[in-house]
């Protein structure tokens, strides 16, 4: 009797209603979906099937792409048992070129799977070869020095090939469109200069250039510059805001090492401000401390400012292609 009583209960257990053997289940049909062979900034669709092969309510919570090259949309989200419902897919191959892998994650209350993958493939053809690969980039370049790189194109199968861009967005750059290089009409250069006065830091811009490829009628560049001054000097800008003393250490360094340089003076315009023994250190390089303290409220520069206090440091060096740095000195007062 007992016995049969275990029997009854293990059984009541196999059918209850948090039992995975009839809960909801997802199936993504088909798994797997391949574009074949496309063209660059093509868009196709593909309807995916979300199949319900559980015995509970399959709730879809989000339907999440890796890239936004892929759109989802999936507008019935609660699914009965034995029922599907369409995932609608649109899929752009941008600038991608090869064979390019991507997947959507479905997200829902199975409680086997609670994410299911729906994996997309395609093998984008590029209408045009782009060498480098829409970016240039100046590295480590040095102020007073010009500097060009060459971006090729290449349309494809031979066709006729026109570029054309006449700035950039910032103008930070000059650029120059060269057609038919080399007589061949399917090749063309776009020809990027940094200009020798180009101020020393960091430099984003971009270059559109127009093209006479059908399905590609322009061509975002991004041009990147790092530039460095002859002498490096650490930090570019003092800025002590409201600290109540000064201290700072102003490193000089040569671009080029074997471009040894020494100093030949130290000055500032901000009478609060101390100037230290400049200090050789390895390299070639040197170290000029910096201390000091803030103006009172009651001083009239302080009051003219409204509490903003400016001034320099100016160094005075032997290095013809740099023989002066101005160093922006700045910091408040409490009024």
């Amino acid at each position: 009797m007992r016995r049969i009583a275990i029997l009854f209960v293990l059984l009541a257990l196999s059918v209850s209603p948090g039992s995975s053997a009839i809960a909801q289940s997802i199936v993504v049909d088909p798994p797997t979906y391949d574009f074949g062979d496309m063209m660059q900034e093509e868009t196709r669709t593909f309807t995916a099937t979300i199949r319900n092969d559980g015995g509970g309510l399959l709730i879809i919570s989000d339907v999440v792409p890796d890239c936004g090259c892929t759109i989802p949309e999936m507008k019935v989200k609660e699914i009965l048992p034995g029922e599907s419902a369409p995932l609608e897919i649109q899929f752009n191959s941008k600038n991608f070129t090869g064979t390019v892998i991507k997947a959507i994650k479905i997200h829902s209350n199975d409680p086997m799977s609670s994410v299911a993958n729906l994996v997309l493939t395609a093998n984008i053809h590029s209408l045009l070869d782009i060498t480098p690969d829409r970016r240039v980039a100046f590295l480590r370049s040095l102020q007073g020095e010009s500097e060009s790189q060459v971006v090729n194109f290449t349309a494809m199968e031979g066709h006729d090939l026109e570029i054309k861009a006449d700035r950039t967005m910032q103008q930070f750059f000059q650029v120059e469109a060269r057609n038919h290089v080399d007589g061949n009409p399917s090749r063309a250069e776009l020809v990027v200069t940094r200009p020798a006065d180009m101020e020393p830091g960091n430099h984003h811009d971009i270059v559109r250039v127009e093209t006479n490829v059908k399905g590609m009628p322009t061509v975002d560049l991004d041009i990147n510059a790092q530039v460095f001054s002859p002498i490096e000097v650490m930090p570019r800008r003092v800025s002590f805001r409201f600290q109540p003393q000064f201290q700072v250490n102003l490193r000089l360094k040569p671009f080029h090492d074997q471009d040894a340089f020494k100093i030949l003076s130290v000055t500032t315009d901000l009478s609060e401000l101390t100037i230290g023994k400049t200090i050789t250190i390895p390299n070639g390089a040197y170290a000029i401390p910096i201390t000091g303290s803030p103006i009172g409220a009651d001083d009239p520069r302080a009051i003219h400012t409204k509490g903003r206090i400016q001034g320099s440091i100016t160094i005075k060096t032997d290095l013809k292609a740099m023989p002066e740095i101005i160093v922006p000195v700045t910091y408040m007062v409490r009024m």
